[in-house]
């Protein structure tokens, strides 16, 4: 059995990749956010903090979209 996937350009793609590219473009708007408003600063370890967000955002679209 296999994961949901949507069609482009006539080629399959697994669903996990449209989600991911969603969260990317969210956490990025995010880093913008927290740069204007001066959390980036207090963050010590940002590589880790933005890879989770992107993670639960992905994750959590995954989940609400496609119920897995």
């Amino acid at each position: 059995m296999s994961g949901p996937s949507f069609s482009l350009f006539g080629a399959y793609f697994p669903s996990w990749m449209l989600c991911l590219g969603i969260a990317i473009v969210l956490t990025i708007i995010i880093r913008i956010l927290f740069i204007r408003i001066g959390l980036d600063d207090l963050l010590t370890f940002r590589l880790t903090t933005y890879t989770a967000i992107t993670i639960a955002i992905a994750c959590g679209l995954a989940y609400y979209v496609y119920g897995r």
